[in-house]
């Protein structure tokens, strides 16, 4: 096999290596933290009616799964004022 098919074949696998990783995989870099934010916009989200965009806040913030993003989100819900 050729240097080059070999080069090419390796590249392929790396794409979809990356491609088919979650977003559970992350991968933090070295001197970057993740955000921490003081909960007000997941709430906001949340008073607004807006479930899966405050689960998507909540993974962005806190580099979870989904399923846990869901739990946390809903108990953060459970203790908001209903109308």
């Amino acid at each position: 096999m050729s240097t080059g098919l070999v080069l090419a074949v390796l590249g392929l696998a790396v794409a979809v290596f990356l491609f088919l990783r979650s977003d559970d995989e992350r991968v933090v870099m070295p001197g970057s933290a993740p955000s921490v934010s003081d909960g007000a916009s997941i709430e906001a989200h949340l008073l607004a009616g807006q479930k899966i965009q405050a689960i998507k806040l909540y993974r962005e913030e806190h580099g979870v799964g989904l399923a846990e993003a869901k739990d946390a989100v809903e108990a953060i819900a459970r203790k908001l004022p209903t109308e």
